[in-house]
């Protein structure tokens, strides 16, 4: 055997060597790639926690509003100290003022089924409203340090709420106010309704288009309109109140025990569809009263509003309400707006308002509001 031969025979060997020792080597097989998976129990927009059974949404929206408020219906012959801070009432501005302001929301909502129902938790961020502060003068910008202080919002935790088997526990608007909406359709300013917020526990029942619900709630605060704070510590305000709705609309009422004055108040209404006389055409009515010593109306108050669509992109919306008060602040004036509006739907997603709203304070002053608003919502 030559030296060519020994060669060759030896590569061979170490060949055959290195494939069988290549066909012992384990190779590990890729990890399975988990997809989100569309969750279509509970509507648009939710998906499955990946190795889970709950159904996440995210949702929100980014707004931008500015106003012009009017105050040239004040009377020239009152002066600030006629209307001081502490009776509740604005000083008369023979003037216009202007105003910015931003928010932004972030909701998050987890549901999954149990044993007992639907499980679901609800969280909402809010940043705003904020902004740009009030003018003091016609001009735009004059040398108002609060109005040129636009800045970054701080951000809160708006809502935290579990639901489970027609229980509800947490912080959210309260049922004051939602149980008949917020006031006027779509408005940017609802007049004198209210929107509280609250810590609450309450049940409701729902059978064949009736509800009833019963509940205590704690720490209310007022975002405008009539309620106040409510409440001593560790004694909650007892509420019960029911519905029935239909295809021609609901009716509802409630009735509030305040603890911190130990005297009710209570809420009734009404909304009606005219969908079949006019396109995307409501109305509603509700008429809420105490005996002024609640924190929930301080007196008697009424309001109407309506809306419909004048084509698939453009709404009308309007409202009037009246506050009688009789509280120990403003004891017996009345007070009365009246808003009108438009809604531009622009494109899915993107929409603005137009509107102008009245104000009037019986037997002192008006103001009138102009606002626009831009939301972009997803």
């Amino acid at each position: 055997m030559n030296f060519k031969s020994v060669l060759t025979s030896s590569a061979s060997i170490l060949m055959f060597a290195g494939a069988a020792h290549a066909a012992d080597v384990i190779v590990p097989a890729p990890e399975p790639v988990e997809y989100v998976r569309i969750c279509d129990a509970y509507g648009e927009g939710f998906f499955y926690i990946p190795g889970t059974e709950t159904c996440l949404k995210f949702s929100g929206y980014v707004r931008v509003t500015y106003r012009v408020e009017e105050y040239h219906d004040g009377d020239p012959r009152l002066d600030d100290s006629d209307l001081n801070p502490g009776n509740g009432l604005q000083p008369i501005y023979d003037t216009h003022r202007h105003r910015i302001r931003y928010r932004g929301r972030f909701n998050v909502d987890a549901r999954n089924e149990t044993e007992w129902g639907t499980l679901r938790s609800q969280l909402r961020f809010q940043g705003g409203d904020y902004g740009a502060g009030i003018s003091s003068d016609d001009s735009f910008s004059d040398g108002n340090a609060s109005f040129h202080g636009s800045g970054d919002a701080p951000v809160g935790l708006d809502r935290a709420l579990i639901s489970l088997a027609g229980l509800r526990l947490g912080y959210s608007s309260d049922y004051w106010t939602t149980i008949g909406g917020f006031g006027y359709y779509l408005a940017i300013n609802d007049g004198y309704y209210g929107d509280s917020q609250a810590t609450f526990l309450d049940y409701t029942h729902a059978s064949n288009g009736f509800t009833f619900t019963a509940g205590l709630q704690v720490a209310s605060s007022e975002s405008g309109g009539i309620v106040s704070g409510t409440g001593i510590a560790g004694q909650p305000d007892f509420y019960v109140g029911g519905d029935y709705a239909g295809t021609w609309g609901r009716i509802y009422g409630t009735y509030y025990k305040d603890s911190s004055q130990d005297e009710g108040a209570y809420k009734v209404g009404v909304h009606l569809s005219l969908t079949e006389f006019l396109p995307g055409g409501s109305i509603g009515s509700w008429f809420m009263a105490d005996d002024g010593d609640t924190d929930y109306v301080h007196g008697h108050a009424w309001g109407v509003t309506a809306k419909m669509n004048l084509s698939d992109k453009w709404r009308i919306y309007g409202g009037y309400t009246n506050w009688d008060r009789t509280d120990g602040n403003i004891d017996g004036i009345d007070q009365a707006n009246w808003t009108l509006g438009t809604q531009w739907k622009i494109m899915p997603g993107l929409d603005t308002k137009f509107e102008y709203s009245k104000t009037n304070y019986e037997g002192l002053y008006g103001t009138g509001q102009y606002a626009v608003r831009v939301t972009r919502s997803f």
